[in-house]
Order: structure tokens, then sequence, then C-alpha cells
């Protein structure tokens, strides 16, 4: 009995020293005030958060209005990072796939920074919901999540039950095509439309071996290009498709299921239109209309 009495004992202190601990901890953590925003994608998020910015990227993408004459960062690849340091952040918010590159000059500097992932829309969603957290925004966050899970559900409901087709996805840009497995952002669209990626593979993009996918015949081919002259990039898929002649064996050249992807909709992250995305590519998927 007594033994019990001292366990019980000493539970209890633990217990009251970690509630107080965590207490402390939430007490003294303030809601940070100057913030950047190192992507496009970021800036419409924070937009949406209502979040004052300080800085954005330098972009020939379209930013949100309030955002459009604040002071530019540079290439969100890569960014001026003395001038990040000259406006005394409370906080750099970028996208993680730049972490490796950015985080040891942000740490030597004692620049508090925040990486989140965008590439899936499951991703998006959960960025909304940790920035909302962190930056004191939980109403604004969790309203765009409800306008983002109702939008979802009902591009899901439409397609229900109807055949999955099988999927090959080109990303193009200048001078490179690589093969978009489920594990990039336009990849996880097709898969959570149920859509079959005839690429497997743990990395997002991988090379392309003609020979191995003509064998695979996907239905539909996707295209999407990346960087600031998307033409260009549709340009070099036209002349590729038309001079390598291995194109022309694929049932889904053949048919004229070759769709190119809109820029701004189609990239290499998620960003706030990707529920508009989802229901673009369920019709390219599902309504059996032409290609390209």
């Amino acid at each position: 009995m007594k033994q019990t009495r001292m366990m019980l004992f000493t539970f209890l202190l633990v217990f009251s020293v970690f509630i107080f601990n965590t207490v402390l901890v939430f007490s003294n953590t303030q809601i940070p005030k100057r913030v950047i925003a190192g992507t496009v994608a970021i800036a419409e998020i924070l937009s949406k958060l209502n979040v004052n910015v300080i800085a954005v990227p330098t972009t020939s993408y379209e930013l949100p209005r309030e955002y459009q004459n604040l002071p530019r960062i540079g290439n969100p690849m890569r960014p001026d990072l003395e001038v990040i340091k000259s406006l005394k952040p409370d906080l750099f918010i970028s996208d993680a796939s730049l972490e490796n590159s950015l985080k040891n000059y942000l740490e030597d500097n004692k620049i508090s920074y925040k990486f989140v992932k965008l590439a899936s829309i499951d991703d998006l969603k959960r960025t909304i919901a940790e920035l909302g957290k962190i930056l004191g925004k939980n109403a604004e966050a969790q309203r765009l999540l409800t306008d983002l899970n109702f939008r979802e559900a009902k591009v899901l409901a439409n397609i229900r039950g109807q055949k999955r087709p099988k999927v090959m996805i080109i990303f193009g840009a200048p001078g490179n095509f690589m093969l978009a497995t489920e594990k990039s952002y336009v990849g996880s669209l097709a898969k959570k439309l149920g859509a079959i990626n005839v690429v497997k593979s743990e990395n997002a993009y991988v090379p392309i071996n003609l020979e191995t996918l003509l064998a695979a015949q996907p239905d539909i081919i996707l295209r999407f290009s990346h960087g600031n002259n998307p033409e260009a990039v549709w340009a070099l898929f036209e002349k590729e498709f038309k001079e390598n002649k291995i194109w022309q064996s694929f049932n889904a050249v053949k048919n004229g299921k070759v769709y190119n992807l809109e820029p701004g909709y189609f990239g290499v992250a998620a960003n706030l239109k990707a529920i508009d995305a989802l229901e673009k590519l369920a019709q390219i998927l599902y309504s059996g209309s032409s290609g390209n």
C-alpha cells in the first residue's frame, strides 16, 4: 500500500511539472509579426489567412493584390539572402524543397524559418492548418480548409465508380523531359482521382524510358511545363512527339489522348488553385474529350 501511494505521488509530481512547463512554453510563445513569404504559393496562402507580410519573392506570376508593392527578395529558388537578413523578419517561410539550399544560411544569421511541404493537396491542407496555428490565424485557416474539403469531396463524388485510366505524366522544362510519378504534385492529383500512374518510383521525377513505357500503354498522356516560358516547352513537346517515331506507337497518341496541362494550375508544388486543378484534371481523365 505504501509503495502504491509512493508511485501515485511520483506520477502526480511528474505530471504537475509537465503541465507547468507546457503552460510556460505556450505563455511565452509570440506570434510572428514580420513575416516573409518565400514563394508565390506561400504568399497566396498567407493572403487568405490575412497575414501582414513584409516581403515577397520576385516573380512573373501574379501576387495577391495587397502584397504587390512590397519589397522583393529575388527568385524563390535563389533569394537574395542579404535582403532577407536586412528586413529583420520574425519568420521566413518557404517550400520544403528549398530547405537544403537555404537552411544553413538562415541558421548562421539567426533568422527564424519555417519550411512547409506542398507536394500534394493533403500537404497543402496540413500546411494551412500549421500556419494558421503558428501565425494566430486558426479561424481563417479553418474557414479555408472547410471550403477546400467541401470542393474536393464534390469532385471525388462526381467520378465515383468510373473506370480508372492509366496515365503517363511528362514534366517538361527547357531542354529536359522527365516522368512525374505519384510522388510529384501533378502525380498526386492523378492518384487522388483514381488514375493509375504507369511509372512507379519513390522519387517524384524519373528519366524517360520509352521502350518500357510502350509496354505499359497508358490510356492518357499528360504534359506539363515548368519555367517562365511554357510556350517554348510546348514547342519542344510537339517537336519531340513528331520527330521521335516511337511516340506514334502509343495508343494515347493514336487516339488523341495527349493533354497539355494549364500552367498556374499544374506545376511542381500545390497552391490555392489545387481544387481547380483537381476539377480540370477530372474532366480530362473521365470526360472522354479529345486531347491537344
